[in-house]
């Protein structure tokens, strides 16, 4: 659609998917459902669900949005001009579901509170790799921790090593803390995390209290990569029930303690 969104499912057939979606735009919903079966269906899905691209302007959000009174469901995932103002207006949307912001950056932690009032009232949202908007926090699992860190590091930026450390458990951001003092040792030794824009993630070990994970960053420019091992614990004191890390190491190898070589068919792009 023009406005940079598209209905969640479209059918075809009789009529082009592009000519459905341009009537289902132009046309009242009166006049779009009486035209046919096809532009029925994708009116009624259209105005319940949306999908919105990566690209799409904020302001094309609110317009699209303000045409669906019976909408339910929407997507923002990476779309990039997602903030904290559009997503509390949207929760204030009447009738809506679900609300899936993964990817979207720019969120920070002041959001976290209306999207768990929004649950608390029988909503259902999503916030993967939301970076700035999550800090340490039970609801996380260790795999999301690490995943939140690795894209932090992506950044590049001081707001992205910032969010890392705050993820550092107590007795690592002793050892390699203050923010500051964490941030020049990951510049000077540990700098692919922040130049990489690929990295691949398997779980070593998951138990009640500790986890393990490989992550391999990659540069594709120069094939050069590297492996890591992150190492987390569950918290007490002060973050209790948090996954924290409590280090993170160089390796040289897919063969982890313990003799277990790692397949590279089991790691997850991040």
């Amino acid at each position: 659609m023009a406005d940079g969104c598209h209905p969640s499912k479209t059918t075809m057939v009789d009529l082009t998917c592009h000519l459905l979606c341009t009537i289902v735009e132009f046309c009242s919903a009166k006049v779009c459902r009486a035209l046919c079966h096809e532009c029925r269906e994708l009116h009624d899905e259209a105005t319940q669900a949306l999908i919105f691209a990566q690209d799409t302007p904020a302001d094309a959000v609110y317009k699209r949005v303000l045409k669906c009174l019976s909408l339910q469901r929407i997507k923002l995932c990476s779309v990039s001009t997602t903030d904290d103002a559009l997503v509390d207006w949207l929760l204030q949307r009447p009738g809506l579901k679900l609300l899936d912001v993964s990817l979207c950056t720019k969120l920070l932690p002041i959001t976290l509170p209306r999207l768990r009032r929004f649950a608390a009232s029988g909503g259902m949202w999503v916030a993967h790799g939301c970076w700035r908007l999550w800090e340490p926090s039970p609801e996380l699992t260790p795999r999301e921790v690490v995943t939140l860190q690795i894209l932090a590091l992506r950044d590049n930026s001081n707001d992205g090593i910032n969010a890392c450390f705050g993820f550092a458990s107590p007795s690592n951001r002793e050892a390699t803390g203050p923010a500051e003092r964490f941030g020049a040792m990951i510049r000077q030794g540990y700098d692919i995390m922040l130049r990489s824009q690929g990295a691949q993630l398997c779980e070593i070990c998951c138990n009640p209290d500790r986890a393990a994970f490989m992550v391999n960053f990659q540069l594709p420019t120069c094939q050069q990569e590297a492996l890591f091992i992150w190492g987390l614990s569950k918290q007490e004191g002060d973050y209790v029930g948090c996954w924290m890390t409590d280090g993170v190491m160089p390796w040289n190898s897919l063969q982890v303690p313990g003799g277990i070589v790692l397949d590279r068919k089991s790691f997850v792009e991040v």
